[in-house]
């Protein structure tokens, strides 16, 4: 968990030595944060240099993702998806780790997230598509 340019490409370097990894799957900015341009230029970099094979957010509003389309080339692929799919990105990111067969444990107090959480068995990610995050 990082904010900003230097601390996000600092903590992807980091992050793969101590998981012993040349690259992570997928990496997401969490929480809109006070620097989420530099932390998505950060993540950006890092997919263009392989070091991550997808890049997203989450939790971001309409506003706080068209700042990131309009500023960046690289889509955050869980919302082209999400859209895709006419589903949330939490939905399509738990429906891809049960699909993968990963057990997830997703964690809210909202009842409204709690069944939406659940709510992720009524369409499927297509093999491209699971290549692709």
């Amino acid at each position: 968990m990082t904010t900003g340019y230097r601390a996000t490409k600092l903590g992807i370097d980091n992050s793969l030595i101590e998981a012993g990894l040349n690259y992570f799957d997928l990496m997401l900015i969490h929480w809109p944060m006070q620097d989420d341009l530099g932390t998505y230029r950060a993540l950006e970099e890092a997919y263009q240099a392989g070091k991550l094979r997808s890049i997203g957010v989450s939790n971001f509003n309409r506003a706080q993702l068209g700042e990131i389309t309009a500023n960046f080339q690289t889509v955050p692929v869980l919302k082209d998806l999400a859209a895709k799919y006419d589903h949330t990105t939490a939905q399509v990111m738990l429906r891809y780790l049960t699909q993968r067969q990963i057990m997830v444990i997703p964690r809210s107090t909202n009842p409204t997230h709690m069944a939406a959480n659940l709510n992720i068995f009524d369409f499927a990610l297509t093999a491209a598509n699971l290549a692709r995050v």
